[in-house]
């Protein structure tokens, strides 16, 4: 493995404005600036430290119609109200170019989905680098009343990126994107993501990754997962079909499994396993996962974890609220 320790300090600042002129359309502008310094780095490099300056702006308009007499209770629809949201969202960011020979740790991984333009949510630190992008969207919200609140029936939101400088594979226009999420009925789920390139380029590829979730009782809850992934520049082709589930064994006690299987090379990728237990405030689940790492050895992990449902509040000189 490369070698890579080091001792980092990051810090990073962003101010905006949110303006509602004339109460028609939305403008935000952003500018923020940011500092990270490197020291005592495992390959013997000297310390070395980046300045990160950012700008941006979001710009966004809604449009809306009722329609009250759009009823249907077998689809979960009471009444109807259509929101549709055009946005253009602007992203800069100048900054240090590191040198060759590091190698850091919080790195971008090979991912299809888009990276985000706001500097403050790029986790990926040591992967920070000079970017100028343009994303384009529209936003389709249906809404309808449901138990006594606004309830997001179906949301679609349509977007692709502009790039005038990509820091990632020297593109000019990124695939078209498209995530779905339908909640037609309280018992059923449909989260669909897909997209497709509009322009000709080395890094084109397809790729359709749809979830359904549907509870048959009131103790039992299932999701079945597929993904098809073709010509990705970094990952490999994929066809994985995925079921997940959850049954309520009792009031305080339950049981899960995931599996994958990826069917272009026949493999069961994953199997993992749990047994949940309600403690009232807290919950606890014991976990077996088994991965399938084809040429190399397969992974045998016991996972043991504790959640707090709410945290409680303490009063002492000061006030610590979950909420």
């Amino acid at each position: 493995l490369v070698n890579r320790g080091y001792t980092r300090f990051n810090t990073y600042h962003e101010f905006s404005l949110p303006l509602n002129p004339g109460g028609k359309i939305a403008i935000t502008p952003r500018a923020g600036v940011g500092y990270t310094r490197y020291w005592s780095l495992d390959n013997g490099a000297n310390a070395f430290d980046r300045t990160h300056l950012s700008a941006g702006v979001d710009t966004s308009v809604k449009f809306s119609r009722t329609y009250p007499n759009f009823v249907n209770k077998k689809w979960g629809i009471d009444g109807m109200l259509h929101i549709f949201q055009p946005y253009a969202n602007f992203s800069q960011l100048s900054t240090n170019e590191l040198d060759s020979s590091f190698h850091g740790i919080e790195e971008l991984s090979p991912s299809t989905r888009p990276r985000p333009l706001e500097v403050g949510r790029f986790t990926a630190t040591d992967s920070l680098m000079d970017w100028s992008i343009v994303r384009l969207g529209a936003r389709n919200r249906l809404l309808t009343k449901r138990d006594g609140d606004t309830h997001d029936w179906l949301v679609m939101d349509t977007y692709m990126d502009v790039f005038m400088n990509d820091p990632e594979f020297d593109r000019n226009f990124s695939n078209l994107y498209n995530d779905i999420s339908w909640q037609q009925l309280p018992w059923m789920k449909v989260d669909l993501e897909t997209q497709y390139p509009i322009t000709s380029s080395d890094s084109d590829f397809r790729e359709f990754t749809g979830n359904v979730t549907f509870m048959p009782n009131d103790a039992l809850e299932l999701t079945l997962g597929y993904r098809q992934l073709n010509n990705h520049p970094i990952l490999q082709d994929s066809n994985r079909v995925s079921l997940r589930a959850y049954a309520r064994i009792s009031g305080s006690w339950g049981f899960g499994f995931y599996q994958s299987w990826e069917l272009e090379d026949s493999t069961p990728e994953v199997q993992q396993y749990n047994i949940y237990h309600d403690f009232d405030s807290w919950t606890a689940s014991l976990g077996l996962l088994i991965r399938d790492n084809r040429e190399s050895s397969d992974e045998y992990s016991i996972m043991l974890k504790f959640t707090l449902k709410e945290f409680p509040r303490v009063r002492l000189t000061l006030s610590i609220d979950s909420e």
